[in-house]
């Protein structure tokens, strides 16, 4: 038979196939998680069952962060804002795309600023909408959107070079993702109207391509799904608006790349794909899990996580309405973000329910076997994990960005 993916990336014939290795036997019951992996028309297909045991399988991240970014009413270099992603580099030193100011901001192992590049503009060495994407060489990688070019930043010496992002690779990009063998991942905007502004509940495909370091087509990925979404019109004061809203419980592709390794998660199950740079289907990933169904008590903590924030009255009830008369999906997403280090460890968050105070993260070892978990601080979206900390953003209850470095302890053989 032949499974079909809801991307373009291609298919998997499923014909014979043969059973590598099968982790916990014999007619005592595991006393932790088992794995089995087997071939598929050349692509490594692993399935776990299983939990890991209560210790996390001695993965555990520090309780406090060793290293705080961040500032309410220090000097302005130390207040962030609009973050778009942060790297922790080889000496310890981090650096932090601060889209705020349009600014590469360069702080020492303790946290203390060093210095920044960059200012707002379309020149050499400044910034329109900017993403930190990762690092080549000695140099850091920031797209910019809105100017759709990627630039090189020595994290010393400040402005390299920079080159346009080809239209064969994105019409307007919406993200990006770096590759160590030299390639840039694009999201690119979708622009198929009839599926985009369709009635109803909709999944709009996402392409995704990559270019070179001259700004050339390098691979085609396909179309990934999107966000499940609906068309929302509304009265303004300027007549009537419609917007795509994401639904309660909405699923969206998940994406992460470590390597020269993609790594996709759809959310429909708990199935992890891994691609190489060049677009190819290497592994499948898979954690046994039965769906959870959205219930009602489900979607009033939807609802009310989503309009505590509101200030205004009549914009919480309209929200609340909107919310309401929403398309119900039926299941709950499968996973939650995934993340992913150098050493070919894969990491995948649980789903967060609304109001969930303990986000867990599930780890999987470079083959795709279930090896261990760990618990998040409340509150943190993580944006690096490396062999011995996990690089994290924070927003407190005003919104003030903070960075937040864990120590991250791992078992003595992994």
């Amino acid at each position: 038979m032949t499974v079909k993916h809801s991307h373009a990336i291609g298919r998997i014939v499923i014909g014979p196939v043969a059973v590598l290795l099968v982790v916990g036997c014999g007619a005592e019951p595991a006393s932790g998680p088992t794995s089995t992996v087997r071939d598929s028309a050349g692509v490594t297909i692993v399935e776990n069952r299983g939990a890991v045991a209560l210790d996390g399988g001695g993965w555990s991240l520090a309780a406090r962060p060793n290293v705080t970014i961040g500032s309410v009413d220090g000097p302005e270099e130390a207040q962030l804002y609009r973050v778009r992603g942060a790297l922790r580099l080889p000496d310890g030193r981090i650096a932090v795309a601060n889209d705020g100011s349009k600014e590469i901001r360069m702080f020492g192992a303790d946290g203390t600023h060093v210095r920044s590049w960059g200012r707002e503009g379309e020149g050499p060495g400044e910034f329109s909408s900017m993403i930190l994407t990762g690092r080549s060489g000695d140099s850091l990688v920031v797209l910019d959107r809105r100017l759709r070019r990627v630039s090189l930043v020595h994290p010393d010496a400040g402005f390299v070079r920079s080159f346009p992002v080809g239209e064969a690779v994105a019409s307007y990009p919406l993200g990006g993702w770096f590759f160590e063998t030299g390639s840039v991942l694009i999201r690119d905007l979708p622009l198929d109207e009839a599926t985009v502004f369709a009635e109803g509940l909709q999944r709009a495909p996402i392409p995704f391509k990559s270019c070179d370091m001259s700004g050339a087509l390098a691979a085609d990925f396909g179309a990934l799904p999107g966000a499940e979404q609906i068309n929302v019109t509304r009265q303004a004061e300027g007549g009537l608006v419609t917007y795509l809203a994401s639904v309660p419980f909405g699923k969206s592709s998940q994406i992460a790349i470590a390597g020269d390794r993609l790594f996709v998660g759809g959310q429909d199950a708990f199935e992890i794909e891994m691609f190489g740079s060049d677009g190819a289907l290497r592994r499948i990933v898979r954690l046994d899990r039965d769906p959870v169904p959205v219930r009602d008590a489900d979607l009033e903590a939807y609802i009310l996580a989503e309009v505590a924030g509101v200030a205004d009255e009549n914009e919480a009830r309209s929200r609340r309405q909107d919310l309401e008369q929403m398309p119900r999906v039926e299941n709950k997403p499968a996973h939650g973000a995934i993340y992913a280090d150098g050493a070919g460890y894969l990491f995948v968050e649980d789903f967060r329910e609304p109001g969930n105070e303990v986000p867990v993260v599930n780890v999987f070892d470079p083959e795709g076997k279930l090896v261990g978990r760990f618990d998040l601080p409340v509150g943190i979206q993580v944006l690096g994990i490396g062999a011995d900390y996990l690089l994290s953003l924070y927003r407190d209850e005003m919104e003030i960005e903070y960075l937040r470095l864990y120590d991250l302890i791992r078992p003595p053989s992994q």
